[in-house]
């Protein structure tokens, strides 16, 4: 049973084994690397096994069948807090095992290529393009449409926090965080200009006034799947904005402990102020910290103690992103109606 739904496999084919590790966003900046080993590895003569720390990027769980891949260039999914047999089925009898750690990966260091490209190079491989893959099924289609459809509004998510420890996943590393006050007359502004908003996040995270919130409520795959229906976005550096570039949807992104340059995207508005804090670990992902939230040497989380560069961005610089995106996208709020429907609850 658990065979078939992960997927067949011929005993004739030889086995390709990806195993991916670390945050969400890392995972779907691992999807053009799946992209390029599928075109690489035909399913004819080869079985592609995933094991991945967030399966749900590429694909989902049911709990009679197991593991089901959405994604097409997978052929057995596996999780990593669930492996089963993976590892005395695949593992040792493998032909071939790719693995995609970002935080061991020092490839990802040298050269000027995005993260995505440059992962695929570490491997051999040159990127066919910077395309980011998510599968949604029909039933989660259906439901996050529902969803839109209860608005009157043109909708901005947004997502104010992130970046966990990734030793403790409960506990927030703050060097992306920017200003609930901040938040809150962003929050405010965008009302006043026609918009509805949707916070998502984990649970426990600080919720402002006038949003609708999904906070603790929107699994992995919804969240991903509302930045396809979402006006723009408006985010720290997190897994939002890569959701958004499987879509097309535009935001507005602020960078602080971290920089653009390597993991950003030039059709979003990028606000990064250069050299705004004194730290020397903030803003350089090339360098000992991979994203500004864990020290790769000492093995522990590293916070701030300046937070300059997330102080640098001011509410002013956030509105004026937003309005730079709105020329791009060419939205009119005052024009803006949707059929109504009875509201989805997550």
């Amino acid at each position: 049973m658990f065979e078939e739904a992960r997927g067949s496999h011929n005993k004739n084919k030889r086995v390709v084994v990806v195993m991916i590790e670390n945050g969400i966003g890392d995972h779907l900046l691992a999807t053009p690397l799946l992209r390029v080993l599928r075109n690489t590895y035909a399913s004819e003569t080869y079985t592609l096994v995933l094991i991945a720390m967030h399966y749900e990027i590429f694909g989902y769980h049911d709990p009679i069948t197991g593991y089901i891949p959405t994604n097409p260039n997978v052929d057995i999914l596996y999780s990593m807090q669930d492996p089963s047999d993976f590892y005395t089925k695949w593992a040792r009898t493998a032909d071939m095992i790719y693995r995609v750690n970002p935080y061991i990966m020092s490839p990802h260091r040298i050269g000027s290529q995005h993260l995505a490209e440059s992962w695929c190079k570490a491997h051999g491989f040159e990127i066919d393009e910077l395309k980011l893959d998510f599968i949604p099924t029909e039933s989660e289609t259906k439901q996050i449409e529902g969803l839109f459809s209860t608005f009157e509004n043109p909708v901005v998510v947004i997502q104010p926090f992130g970046s966990y420890n990734p030793t403790d996943p409960i506990k927030a590393v703050t060097n992306k965080d920017w200003y609930n006050d901040r938040w809150q007359f962003v929050i405010k502004w965008l009302a006043n200009r026609g918009y509805d908003t949707i916070q998502v996040g984990k649970i426990g995270e600080h919720v402002f006034d006038s949003v609708f919130s999904l906070v603790g409520h929107a699994n992995t795959r919804e969240t991903i799947l509302l930045m396809k229906y979402a006006s723009f976005f408006v985010s720290i550096d997190s897994f939002t904005m890569h959701a958004a570039k499987v879509f097309g949807t535009l935001g507005v992104i602020l960078w602080g402990s971290t920089n653009p340059f390597r993991a950003g995207y030039t059709e979003n508005y990028n606000l990064y102020k250069l050299h705004s804090c004194p730290e020397i670990f903030c803003g350089r992902p090339e360098g000992i910290l991979f994203d500004g939230a864990f020290d790769t040497i000492q093995f522990t989380p590293w916070n701030c103690p300046h937070k300059n560069c997330m102080d640098a961005i001011t509410v002013a610089d956030v509105c004026k992103g937003i309005g730079h995106i709105e020329n791009n996208i060419q939205i009119d709020p005052a024009t803006y109606t949707r059929e109504m429907s009875s509201r989805i609850s997550f």
